[in-house]
C-alpha cells in the first residue's frame, strides 16, 4: 500500500483515503482515447503528494469509473507543471504497451526462445525487436500504401536469421565464397 503526505497533513495517509475524500466538484471528466464500443473516458482528480518511501513530489491520479464507483489511483513522476489531460495519457496508456507486447510475443516470437546462453537470448530478443521496429515503421509509411502482413513479416525474419546463420558459420561463408571464385559444374 502506497502512503503519502499531502500538502498542509501532518501524518501520511494510504492514498486510498484523500481519493475517497475528494468533494464531488473536483472531478473532471476526460476522454483519453476512442474504443471499439466508444469513448474510453472515466473521472479524474491530480493532486501533489511526497511520498513515504521517495524523494520529492509527485503527480497522484485519481480515477473514478463512470459506470460505477470502483476507484483507481495512479504515481506520476511529470513535472510540476503538468496539466490533468498529459497524466490521463501517460497513466492510460498501458493498454498500446501491452498490446504491443502480445503482438512481440505471440506474432514475432519473443517467448519461443529455449536456448541456455545470454548471447543466444540477446541475440533472439534483439532480432525480434528488429523485426518490431521494421513492422510498426511499414505500418507509417503511408497511408495508400499496402501495409506488410505479420506472416510477410515473420518470412522476412527466417531469411534474416538464415542470412545471419550463414555468415556466422564460417565453414559455410567459406563454402559460398568458394562457389563464387570456382563454381560448381552444372550438368
Amino acid at each position: 500500500m502506497v502512503h503519502a503526505w499531502l500538502p498542509r497533513a501532518t501524518a501520511s495517509s494510504s492514498l486510498h483515503t484523500p481519493g475517497r475524500a475528494l468533494p464531488r466538484h473536483a472531478w473532471r471528466r476526460v476522454t483519453w482515447a476512442q474504443g471499439t464500443k466508444g469513448p474510453l473516458a472515466a473521472r479524474f482528480v491530480a493532486r501533489r503528494v511526497r511520498l513515504r518511501h521517495g524523494r520529492g513530489e509527485r503527480w497522484v491520479l485519481f480515477e473514478r469509473s463512470l459506470a460505477d464507483d470502483t476507484r483507481k489511483y495512479y504515481v506520476l513522476n511529470l513535472e510540476a507543471t503538468a496539466s490533468l489531460k498529459p497524466l490521463v495519457r501517460l497513466a492510460r496508456s498501458r493498454w498500446p504497451i501491452e498490446q504491443q507486447y502480445r503482438e512481440l510475443k505471440d506474432e514475432l516470437g519473443l517467448g519461443h526462445f529455449e536456448g541456455r546462453t545470454y548471447p543466444g537470448w540477446a541475440h533472439h530478443t534483439v532480432l525480434t525487436a528488429a523485426a518490431f521496429t521494421f513492422l510498426q515503421l511499414e505500418r507509417r509509411r503511408s497511408a495508400h500504401a499496402p501495409r506488410p502482413t505479420l506472416p510477410a513479416v515473420r518470412a522476412w525474419m527466417r531469411e534474416i536469421v538464415a542470412l545471419q546463420y550463414f555468415a556466422g558459420n564460417r565453414q559455410l561463408f567459406n563454402l559460398a565464397v568458394s562457389f563464387q571464385r570456382n563454381p560448381p559444374l552444372r550438368r
